[in-house]
């Protein structure tokens, strides 16, 4: 369950099924399989963050069945999906086609839990080696661009059926994703790549002359991050290095922070865009374990610049992050 400001509801809510041991079917509210980073429970988390990147790339929660196979005595895991497509607890669907997911990955050695961190110090090495990809077709949003003026201006979407098949337009959505994990005695290190190709056909050409936009097509992001127990299962100390290409499109439901933009005419109107189009990160954090990871006690410190063609016309662009965490788990 999540409780937050304004909202309280599910998150993990299924029905597992396990015909053999080998196979597994899941039906209901559940993490859609993309990022291995977004599948680690925050409970296990040893940054009080993720990455930026794989905040932007992932998707949520979502409704659908997912079907799991374990093979060689669960050194290759495989997942396939069809989910609703509309985000974390939406019964209707917002476009005419579920979300497609794939997912893939194999451990050379021993198998360590899905978790940031080495906390049970691995005796022997332990590789994994992974890979997803999603298919997905998204409602065109309200606007295209970013909230800053830089490098494209907020521009609404006024002409929602640019095709004239009498139904709102869609953009299509390919992400591929490939992430590779290594535990040895302490050590982690995890990284990341994100690749997603989106298909705007007509939508921007579509729209009323001083509203017409060329959209880009393909955005990329990555994170690679490492961390050690300088005190066994005590002390950890780690940094991450990320960076993302942002999208004007909010994808899978997850809609970013409303923010007001003005149009070509100086009017006012409401949008959900990103700051600009590129955003990097440098972290590098502490954690205090007590109790296995039933205690944390996390100190973070984040640099983040955010990055344009022209960084000259940013009214800011960098931004330093502290921050504290407690946290306790059972």
């Amino acid at each position: 369950m999540e409780l937050a400001p304004g909202s309280f509801g599910p998150l993990d809510l299924f029905v597992s099924l396990n015909p053999t041991p080998r196979w597994s079917l899941r039906f209901g509210e559940q993490r859609v399989p993309f990022s291995r980073n977004w599948l680690i429970p925050e409970s296990r988390l040893s940054f009080a963050e993720r990455s930026f990147a794989t905040e932007e790339f992932r998707y949520d929660y979502d409704i659908g069945v997912l079907a799991t196979g374990l093979f060689l005595n669960e050194h290759i895991v495989g997942s396939f999906g069809i989910f609703n497509g509309a985000g974390r607890n939406a019964v209707g669907n917002d476009n005419v086609d579920p979300l497609f997911v794939a997912r893939v990955n194999g451990t050379i050695g021993a198998i360590t839990p899905l978790e940031e961190g080495d906390l049970a110090r691995t005796r022997s090495p332990s590789l994994t080696l992974g890979g997803a990809a999603t298919l997905d077709y998204v409602p065109a949003p309200d606007a295209y661009g970013f909230s800053s003026g830089e490098p494209v201006a907020p521009l609404p979407i006024v002409a929602r059926d640019t095709n004239g098949n009498g139904r709102p337009d869609g953009v299509g959505v390919l992400q591929l994703e490939g992430d590779v994990s290594f535990r040895w005695r302490g050590l982690a290190l995890d990284a990341e790549v994100y690749f997603r190709n989106e298909r705007w056909a007509d939508i921007g050409s579509g729209q009323p002359a001083a509203s017409q936009f060329a959209p880009k097509s393909r955005f990329g992001g990555a994170f690679a991050q490492t961390s050690y127990f300088i005190l066994p299962a005590r002390l950890e100390a780690g940094a991450r290095v990320s960076t993302a290409e942002l999208s004007p499109l909010a994808v899978d439901g997850r809609k970013r922070p409303a923010t007001s933009c003005v149009d070509l005419g100086n009017k006012p109107f409401p949008c959900e865009l990103p700051f600009t189009d590129r955003r990097s990160e440098l972290t590098f954090v502490v954690v205090g374990h007590w109790l296995g990871r039933g205690v944390q006690v996390t100190g973070m410190y984040s640099a983040l610049r955010y990055e344009t063609t022209n960084q000259a016309l940013l009214p800011w662009s960098r931004e330093q992050r502290f921050l504290v965490q407690t946290q306790a788990a059972f």
